[in-house]
């Protein structure tokens, strides 16, 4: 009997990197780092392989991390390299395996490089160098995904609330509906996701399973979430624009905002944004306790800040 191919195909291997980069004084060019790892005997961006049950997004911090001794901020994600390794030892013959590394942008936040056993040495060099000096065709192809989208971008990350069990079930006014035991440990596993992210302030509807969604985030930040009546399910429906222009205000005036709203709101008003501004949103069905990472721009032509790049992430803990 033929054995079944798809049985047999080994699993690919994950993996996660950075463009890291930063800004020299007032320049709005950005130097990109590019690491040389002795063992290997190559030049790279920062990346490695997933530990188990990590999220790519936190693998890709926590490689920029461990191998050059930089704090970052990622940003937009600049998508996803495949290729085949060879994998196996002495006493077994090699095969080729293929291989996923996912990548974003990440903005150098504090540290200094540390040489340490995978990397010896790190250099800041302009976009044009960066791609000269690199040893792979996929990280200069990397690379230019991250300059197809030219200068300082802001983030917004926007969190639908977690799990909160059957309206059906709860005897009492829906706006006090909490999370249930789903819903509790999907708010602590988006912690390190919004961590990486780089939230600064938090904001929630007026709903107790929102508001309790990102208490943990808030907790950890040690800051207090702000109230945000506009961006309720019933208050979107009966004004849409005023929802829209608190959202938009949140994201240009704070560095990094979190912002936690419902099923009924999200979908609904990042669409008008992105057609406002000409931007595909990727097809997903938002689910309970996913983010969305927004990259803006202020753009004196329009009267909100520009939406020039979108990322869902679906819960860290699925349902």
């Amino acid at each position: 009997m033929a054995r079944d191919k798809k049985a047999t195909e080994p699993e690919p291997i994950c993996a996660a990197g950075t463009v890291l980069y930063r800004y020299a004084d007032d320049s709005t060019n950005p130097l990109i780092a590019v690491i040389h790892r002795p063992h290997r005997g190559d030049i790279s961006l920062p990346k490695g392989k997933l530990e188990p049950s990590e999220v790519p997004a936190v693998a890709a911090f926590r490689e920029t991390v461990e191998e050059t001794g930089i704090t970052p901020r990622l940003g937009r994600s600049l998508g996803t390299v495949s290729y085949q390794v060879p994998v196996g030892g002495k006493r077994r013959k090699k095969r080729l395996v293929p291989k996923e590394v996912h990548y974003w942008a990440a903005e150098r936040q504090s540290g200094e490089f540390r040489a340490n056993d995978e990397v010896d040495r790190m250099e800041w060099v302009d976009v044009e160098e960066a791609a000269a000096k690199l040893s792979y065709e996929t990280d200069r192809e990397v690379l230019s995904r991250f300059v197809s989208v030219p200068g300082r971008l802001d983030t917004l990350l926007v969190v639908r609330h977690a799990r909160a069990g059957a309206k059906a079930r709860w005897d009492r006014p829906d706006p006090l509906r909490p999370l249930d035991s789903v819903g509790i440990r999907q708010s602590r596993t988006l912690v390190p996701l919004l961590d990486v992210f780089g939230g600064r302030t938090v904001h929630s509807a007026d709903r107790v399973r929102c508001v309790d969604t990102v208490r943990p985030y808030a907790d950890k930040l040690g800051v207090t979430i702000t109230i945000e009546t506009s961006l309720t399910e019933e208050a979107y429906s009966a004004d849409p624009e005023r929802a829209f222009t608190r959202l938009t205000r949140i994201a240009a005036r704070e560095t990094v905002p979190v912002v936690c709203s419902q099923g009924k709101v999200i979908p609904f008003v990042l669409a008008d944004w992105a057609d406002r501004d000409g931007l595909s949103l990727p097809r997903t069905r938002s689910r309970k306790g996913s983010l969305w990472v927004l990259s803006t721009r202020l753009d004196p032509a329009v009267d909100h800040p520009r939406l020039v790049a979108a990322d869902y992430y679906d819960s860290p803990l699925p349902t």
